[in-house]
């Protein structure tokens, strides 16, 4: 399990494929998901849950970014 408060989080995902969409399906209060570029420093792929387009991959090993609205707590996946 692991505590999430507003604002950003990176959480690093292990488990089988899946999309952004489900991902942020699975943890309350979910606003986005974003993946960042570091070499290049900057943002790729944002899924925004309210407008629920640019739904994204996200292969087991990538990290990604969430922002929350609120408090919740994740229970991961796989």
């Amino acid at each position: 399990s692991i505590p999430l408060s507003p604002g950003y989080h990176l959480l690093g995902w292990t488990a089988a494929a899946t999309t952004a969409s489900s991902l942020a399906e699975n943890i309350s209060l979910c606003a986005k998901v974003a993946m960042w570029n570091a070499s290049d420093q900057s943002w790729l792929a944002e899924y925004i849950v309210a407008l629920g387009d640019l739904d994204f991959d996200l292969l087991a090993g990538e990290a990604v970014f969430v922002f929350m609205t609120g408090d919740a707590l994740w229970q991961g996946e796989g």
